[in-house]
């Protein structure tokens, strides 16, 4: 368990590298569109295509991390008012259908990603590139699903840090 969430710290740290720099670029684009727009009257359409690329890449690069740190919303009134054994087994069981919904959109997107043929209006780009982030973090957020299933796991066998399972 250790090794794997050593795995998965790394790759938090990558993926966070990565929103860093989608989030830079689609600050540097979206500047330049403003700037553009207001004092040239010209706005280039590139720059609001890159900004939509990168909003999604940016969903879909984060939401891992917000499976991990527990940031998503989530309805707990029932295993709030309940003992941490219900806690740990109402998690298992959410996550299980998380996986379940989750590839289910993997295969989706990753056929959709590997069929559309089209490109982009103003940067002419395959929109494979941009449905083909949709698997990419549906795989990760599988990943760190796993993790939580794990560590309620081990929890409930007395072997876990509740406290930790339950941030």
């Amino acid at each position: 368990m250790k090794t794997y969430s050593k795995i998965l710290d790394i790759i938090e740290k990558i993926l966070t590298v990565l929103i860093a720099i989608v989030f830079a670029v689609m600050l540097v684009s979206i500047v330049y569109l403003v700037f553009m727009r207001y004092l040239f009257h010209h706005a280039p359409s590139w720059c609001e295509e890159l900004a939509r690329f990168g909003f999604l890449y940016l969903v879909f690069l984060t939401c891992p991390i917000a499976i991990r740190k527990g940031s998503h919303l989530q309805v707990d009134f029932i295993s709030s008012n309940y003992p941490p054994t219900v806690h740990h087994i109402v998690s298992i069981l959410s996550n299980l259908v998380t996986i379940a919904v989750l590839g289910f959109l993997f295969y989706q997107a990753g056929k959709l990603a590997m069929e559309v043929t089209t490109l982009s209006g103003a940067m002419q780009l395959p929109y494979k590139y941009l449905y083909g982030i949709m698997p990419v973090g549906c795989f990760f957020m599988v990943l760190y699903s796993v993790e939580i299933i794990l560590k309620d796991i081990l929890a409930l066998a007395g072997r876990g840090n509740s406290e930790e399972v339950a941030k």
